[in-house]
């Protein structure tokens, strides 16, 4: 959803919304002192990308497309997926490299190991590189769902009348 909302944590290249566009010129002095207040006393540095939609513009986004994600997975984890059938994690590390030191291979490579093609080292813990396909609004059901609730703050009907303001910290 960050790289949806605002290229942040885009590994898998997503064509954001819109890149950060900063607070609104006319936001309430309530969320102005909310965002000054988070910054400075909560995660002081680690805030950014700050920026804001119309309700019109987050429901024009083609929350269907289908993209490639990366992750990695423990062992334990890859094997539970690839027993259900369904290869869509729902928990992964996004870093492919260097995981608890473990020994980092292929889906095709566990795959291997798991069916006894190749040998174990018993020595080595496995974690799985995994790709897979998903669209946005599985990845963002919960946005999904907020959206639809927003729809019900227009009194006059214009989406353009409700916006999300938000931020990142690190």
């Amino acid at each position: 959803m960050f790289a949806v909302l605002a290229d942040v944590r885009n590994e898998a290249g997503i064509e954001p919304i819109d890149y950060p566009r900063g607070l609104p010129s006319d936001v309430s002095s309530l969320i102005r002192e909310e965002y000054q207040t988070f910054k400075d006393e909560c995660c002081e540095g680690e805030v950014h990308s700050a920026s804001w939609f119309t309700l019109k513009e987050l429901l024009e986004f083609e929350w269907d497309k289908e993209v490639i994600h990366k992750g990695v997975v423990c062992e334990d984890t890859y094997r539970d997926l690839r027993e259900s059938g369904c290869l869509i994690p729902s928990y992964f590390y996004r870093w492919v490299e260097g995981v608890h030191n473990d020994v980092l291979l292929s889906m095709d490579q566990m795959n291997d190991i798991l069916d006894g093609k190749t040998e174990r080292n018993p020595e080595v813990e496995y974690s799985v590189e995994m790709t897979w396909m998903e669209s946005h609004a599985s990845k963002c059901s919960n946005f999904i769902y907020a959206m639809k609730k927003l729809t019900e703050l227009s009194d006059s009907g214009d989406l353009s009348d409700v916006r999300i303001v938000f931020w990142f910290d690190n």
